[in-house]
């Protein structure tokens, strides 16, 4: 089940529309021997070889996970209701995913792969707002304490004035 984004948001992603979708795949997989399902996108109403809709629905579940760990990374909790700047950020990832794997990929689909990076950079930083009020807690690692003349493995300072003086007594 998709916590952050849907198919929908997909194939918006996509173009949205029937031509937009068919830019990014086989002519052959519309020709009527594949089996379709209706989906509607933004009031478009178009048939999607299933095919598709399974590729798309498997790199859904992996954008979300990813996204899921980069949120959890910064926070304590999910966001409810999902921002739609994470909604946007998932179903690019798993457009250009589904693209990666069987599919065409245009310079745009490249370019939004490459902000959909930056942005689970800054994400996992906690630069975003997504409702939720406490943020995770950022732990300090413990300080090495460094005690001169123990276990130091230098010089000690008796032998640091012998080689001062150049006399070696």
């Amino acid at each position: 089940m998709a916590l952050y984004a849907e198919v929908e948001d997909v194939l918006r992603v996509l173009g949205g529309t029937l031509d937009g979708v068919q830019t990014h795949f086989d002519l052959q997989l519309w020709d009527g021997t594949y089996p379709t399902t209706n989906v509607t996108v933004d009031g478009n109403q178009f048939a999607v070889p299933d095919t598709i809709l399974t590729r798309i629905g498997v790199q859904l579940e992996n954008a979300d996970s990813r996204m899921d760990g980069y949120v959890l990374q910064a926070y304590k909790a999910r966001p409810d209701p999902v921002p739609a700047h994470l909604r946007l950020g998932t179903a690019q990832l798993a457009a250009y995913h589904t693209l990666t794997t069987d599919g065409v990929r245009t310079d745009y689909i490249d370019k939004l792969h490459e902000e959909t990076r930056a942005y689970m950079k800054d994400l996992a930083a906690g630069k975003f707002d997504l409702g939720i009020v406490a943020p995770r807690p950022r732990h300090r690692a413990p300080a090495a304490i460094v005690v001169r003349g123990v276990g130091g493995g230098g010089p000690s300072s008796r032998a640091r004035r012998r080689r001062r003086r150049k006399c070696g007594c």
